[in-house]
């Protein structure tokens, strides 16, 4: 282990695992060379970014610049990433050039900076991330199988109503309740014939710089989920909530929700809904892991949201 420069992050996640988790951490260098070998791939410096894996810069025996990928065993499943990854092709995705279960590797596209680390205003990479995202809402090709909006959903509405109850209730139960609500009606609102895939966290650190096109951004790490298109943008109602609890949140909420509806030419008010549910899971998710700092600030905004739109 001491060979390697394992982000602390992995070494965390592997530690609190325990069992399979932390013998693939133990055995890291082993698992790296063998696939180094197998592929003729020339190995450069560590990445950080994730908990769930060991991502290192390589070289192929051609000259191309890549990123190989080693799964943590007993971590989040890696095969529907690499599926979601694939049935892209390379449209608004990091291109997969090799992937080897048995070893629990992949061997993707390089790309550059993530979006985030670009100093952008958010408005600037809320317009980024849904031009990239408008290139991969594409219909789901056959055999794909993913989970639906309807089912992300409920899953929403049963994380919320456990954590509310777990964490103290950190929120109001009128916040709750209204989430709930907007889950069920987004649960009703999935039709099959006009789901898409989604990416289903396209935040900025999971946007990255084409090293090809600087002006373009392509996007790693995706949850994967067949769902209507407003799904993938319940992420940018969520984030930068400082910058709506300045003024009237209410209002400049609506007038994000309306920019990304006019970006995207997706339903305002699924927008919103999205955005809600996501913005009450994520904080009780925060407050779970004992990270006030992050999860205050968006379940305050949810109540103010509540407030100012009754």
């Amino acid at each position: 282990m001491s060979d390697l420069d394992v982000p602390d992050a992995v070494v965390r996640a592997a530690k609190a695992l325990g069992g399979e988790s932390l013998e693939w951490l133990n055995t890291l260098p082993d698992r790296l060379a063998t696939v180094a070998a197998a592929w003729n791939l020339q190995l450069g410096r560590s990445r950080q970014g994730g908990s769930g894996a060991y991502v290192v810069e390589a070289v192929t025996s051609d000259g191309q610049a890549a990123i190989l990928k080693l799964h943590m065993i007993g971590h989040e499943p890696f095969d529907q990433e690499v599926a979601v990854l694939r049935a892209a092709g390379g449209r608004g995705y990091a291109t997969v050039f090799a992937h080897d279960p048995s070893l629990a590797a992949t061997l993707l596209e390089r790309l550059g900076k993530p979006l985030s680390r670009l100093n952008l205003p958010a408005n600037d990479q809320m317009a980024v991330i849904c031009t990239t995202l408008k290139q991969t809402w594409v219909q789901s090709p056959a055999g794909l199988n993913l989970m639906t909006g309807a089912e992300k959903a409920e899953l929403l509405a049963s994380m919320i109503s456990e954590m509310w109850g777990e964490q103290g209730q950190p929120c109001s139960r009128a916040v709750m309740d209204r989430a709930l609500a907007f889950c069920e009606a987004r649960t009703a609102a999935h039709l099959s014939a006009k789901a898409v895939l989604v990416h289903g966290d396209a935040h900025p650190g999971n946007t990255l710089q084409s090293l090809a096109a600087p002006d373009q951004f392509k996007f790693v790490d995706p949850d994967g989920l067949l769902a209507e298109p407003a799904c993938d943008l319940a992420v940018l109602m969520r984030d930068w909530s400082e910058e709506l609890l300045v003024g009237d949140v209410f209002a400049l909420a609506q007038a994000r929700a309306h920019r990304l509806a006019t970006l995207t030419g997706v339903d305002a008010q699924a927008i919103w809904e999205w955005g809600f549910m996501e913005r009450v899971s994520t904080g009780l998710y925060a407050a779970k892991l004992g990270r006030a700092e992050l999860g205050y600030p968006m379940l305050q905004v949810a109540e103010r949201l509540l407030d100012d739109g009754d």
